[in-house]
This record gives C-alpha cells, sequence and structure tokens, in this order.
C-alpha cells in the first residue's frame, strides 16, 4: 500500500465514509508500524484543527486512557520507548475512537472533570452463550473447553475457540424434531454455524432457536433481539427467520442484520447482499442491498441505509452516529450488563461517535467526558446521565 493510498483511507474514516473492506486494509496497515508518522500526524492535526475541540489537558486524558488500556491488555510487554508509546496510542485512538465525538449542539461544551466516584470498573461484554438442547439441560460455553459439547440425533455439536458448529453425517429425521436454544445474556456475545453451513453472529441478550438439523421445504429458525446472519445459498429450501413469532424474513442466500430487541418501538432489518422478502402481518416489503426496513405492523422501506452502523456491534464496535440517549442507553445496558439512568428531557438528543466495545466501561465514561453531558458510574453496576450544568 503506497503513502497516498494510505492517506485516502484516512481520510475516509475521519469522515465516516470508509467501507467495511477498507477499514480491515487501515486496520492491518496501522499494525504493521510503517505509517506510524503518518498516523501521528493525521491524529495530532485533527486533535488541533477542532474536528474534535478538546483542549491539552483532554488529550492527555485520552492518550493516558489509551496507553492504559495497551497495557493492561499486555501485562507482560516490556515498556515501550516514548515515542513508541505515543505512535501505539495514536493508532489505538485511529481504531478505537473515531475522530469526533460530536454533537450535544444544544448543550453547553463543559471542561474535562474529575468527578467520578471511586467505583469498581466494569469490564467489556466478551464472548459466551448458554446452549439448551432439546432436553431441556443447558450447557455453559463461556467454560466449556473446545471439542465436542453434546450429541444429538446423529450430530455432533462442537465448540471450537469461541464458536459452535453443527456436524452431522446421514440425516435424521429425528434432527429435525430436535430443537436447539443458544441463549445469549447481557454481556456476551456469540458465533454459530448451523447445520446448513449458515453463520449467524449473535448480539448480547439475544437467542436463536434452530432444529439440530434443517428438513422440508424450508429452513426455518426463530430470533429474539439482534443478530447478524450469512446465509448458506439452498434455492430449494429458502431460509426463513422467525423474529419475535411474528415478523417473517425469507431469504435464499445471503447477509443481513436483524435487531428486534423487545422494548423498541420497531424492529430493523438491514440487507447487506443477497435479496430478503420481509412479511409482517399484512404488511409486506422486499429488500434489495443496502436497504432497510422498518417494522412495526407497518414496514417502512429506507434506501441507502447506514450498513456500517447496522453491523458495527459485529465488526467489535459501538456506532453512535445520528443514535439518540435512550437508544445509547439500551446498548450500553446490554453489553455491560448494567443499570443505565438518564434525565428524560435528554433522552431524544442524537449521539454521535465510534469506539471500541473492547474498552472497559470507566474508559468509555472518561472519552465522552467531552460531549457536553455527565457520564457518573455509580455502586451497584449503574451509570448515570445527566445535562452538565
Amino acid at each position: 500500500m503506497d503513502e497516498i493510498y494510505f492517506q485516502s483511507l484516512l481520510d475516509k474514516y475521519r469522515k465516516n465514509e470508509i467501507s467495511a473492506g477498507e477499514l480491515s486494509e487501515l486496520t492491518a496497515a496501522v499494525n504493521t508500524g510503517v505509517y506510524d508518522e503518518t498516523v501521528k500526524a493525521s491524529v495530532q492535526a485533527s486533535l488541533e484543527s477542532g474536528e474534535q475541540q478538546w483542549d491539552k489537558t483532554r488529550q492527555q486524558v485520552v492518550f493516558g486512557e489509551i496507553l492504559r488500556q495497551i497495557e493492561a491488555e499486555a501485562p507482560v510487554r516490556r515498556i515501550m520507548p516514548e515515542k513508541r508509546r505515543w505512535l501505539a496510542a495514536a493508532a489505538a485512538v485511529l481504531v478505537i475512537l473515531t475522530i469526533g465525538w460530536y454533537t450535544v449542539n444544544r448543550l453547553k461544551t463543559g471542561q474535562v472533570r474529575d468527578n467520578q466516584v471511586a467505583v469498581q470498573d466494569v469490564a467489556a461484554g466478551r464472548p459466551g452463550a448458554v446452549l439448551m438442547l432439546a432436553n431441556g439441560s443447558k450447557i455453559v460455553l463461556d467454560t466449556a473447553g473446545n471439542g465436542t459439547v453434546a450429541s444429538q440425533a446423529g450430530v455432533d455439536i462442537v465448540l471450537n475457540n469461541g464458536a459452535l458448529a453443527y456436524e452431522h453425517g446421514a440425516l435424521d429425521e429425528a434432527g429435525a424434531e430436535a430443537l436447539n436454544t443458544v441463549l445469549t445474556p447481557r454481556g456476551r456475545q456469540f458465533s454459530i454455524v448451523l447445520p446448513d453451513g449458515s453463520k449467524v453472529w449473535i448480539n448480547a441478550e439475544s437467542s436463536l432457536r434452530f432444529p439440530v438439523q434443517f428438513s422440508g421445504k424450508e429452513r426455518q429458525v426463530q430470533l429474539t433481539g439482534e443478530a447478524y446472519f450469512e446465509v448458506a445459498e439452498n434455492a430449494s429450501q429458502p431460509f426463513k427467520v422467525l423474529v419475535n413469532n411474528k415478523t417473517e424474513v425469507l431469504v435464499l442466500g445471503t447477509s443481513f442484520n436483524i435487531n428486534a430487541y423487545a422494548g423498541q418501538p420497531r424492529a430493523k432489518a438491514t440487507l447487506i447482499t443477497g435479496k430478503v422478502n420481509i412479511r409482517s402481518g399484512k404488511a409486506a416489503a422486499v429488500l434489495v442491498p443496502g436497504q432497510e426496513a422498518s417494522i412495526a405492523g407497518d414496514i417502512t422501506v429506507v434506501d441507502n441505509a447506514d450498513i456500517n452502523k447496522a453491523i458495527a456491534w459485529k465488526n467489535g464496535a459501538f456506532d453512535f452516529n445520528n443514535t439518540t440517549i435512550e437508544e445509547l442507553a439500551a446498548q450500553l445496558e446490554r453489553w455491560y450488563d448494567i443499570e443505565v439512568t438518564y434525565d428524560q428531557h435528554i433522552s431524544q438528543i442524537p449521539f454521535g461517535g465510534k469506539i471500541s466495545r473492547k474498552v472497559s466501561l470507566k474508559t468509555l465514561v472518561r472519552l465522552m467526558d467531552g460531549t457536553g453531558l455527565d457520564f457518573r458510574l455509580a455502586e451497584g453496576r449503574k451509570l448515570i446521565i445527566t445535562e452538565r450544568k
């Protein structure tokens, strides 16, 4: 990759115009260390240009937190020279935090304050789930080792480095009747390869129910919460997702995201590739790539949907662009397994920015300190969001 192309990727990233493929290229290039000076110049220019609107004290806080995270994740690493420490921090800022914690224009911008009560930090969520077999028995996958964790109807259920796969030999009709469920509690997410080879990433506080073997005219699964699907193509056996027992998403071979948490006013289905048919009551719609369906009895189709935002969780990030405080609070509650309270009069204020889902809650709170709102941790795994006075 030449310097000009690398710089173009940096510019796209800063403007939130980068594609998933380009982001992978950028991340890989940053990790080589070849472009350290370019990264350093870009981050420094952004911090000083007003895109961030942080003063020198704020910059030091951010870099300090990033360095602390780097060292915490690699406790046996030798201490880096100061130059390498700064460049590592700059690279981490690039990957962890999109330049621009912007918004809250209706609120006054406050100064950096150390107003956090000395409470225990909350770790970020991690891979984990509970597998419920057809007989009702449960297996906690967080603590299970690699290998076969169960067998049903001629199918071996295999765990391999945090991902579950169903491996079967000859078709057993009993497999179609044996239903398994993967449940992810708050603070967990998980991935699974279904019996037909389809891949599913399941977000926190969600569940996916499916047969041990697919038979008949269609492949049907049941979803609550949120999941991203990459469906194996099989024209003779369409794939159907039954969402909250009321909405059907029918596909042949495609990739898409469904967000349908209980309590949300509308469910969302975002199509990445392929084609899907959606039915909800008497309403129906067909999506093509780049479209998103907003579902609540009726179906509203949005063109040019923000695909990167829809699948950011699957790629290890929070994308809060055009997200209300109410929606932000729900995401944080699910991922950190906490309770979030906020002033109702700020619940619909649009937020913005991106941040890694790997950071601890205390780090996330400090990074949000420059937004014009107060984010305060309290005892009992609570986060309180208020308007800054």
